[in-house]
């Protein structure tokens, strides 16, 4: 296997490293995003509550 193909090879794969570690990170950004939205539901529901 030359130089260049190895190199291609390489950058590929780091290509999909890191594709691979954007999906996680943006899985757990968004499974944060649906804690905070739930919370902040349940915090609007007991603010209704406490004005009645």
């Amino acid at each position: 296997m030359g130089l260049k193909a190895r190199v291609t090879e390489l950058e590929k794969s780091l290509h999909q490293y890191r594709s691979r570690n954007s999906a996680i990170k943006l899985k757990a950004s968004l499974g944060k995003i649906e804690e905070l939205k739930r919370q902040v539901g349940e915090l609007e529901d007991a603010l209704q509550n406490s004005k009645l």
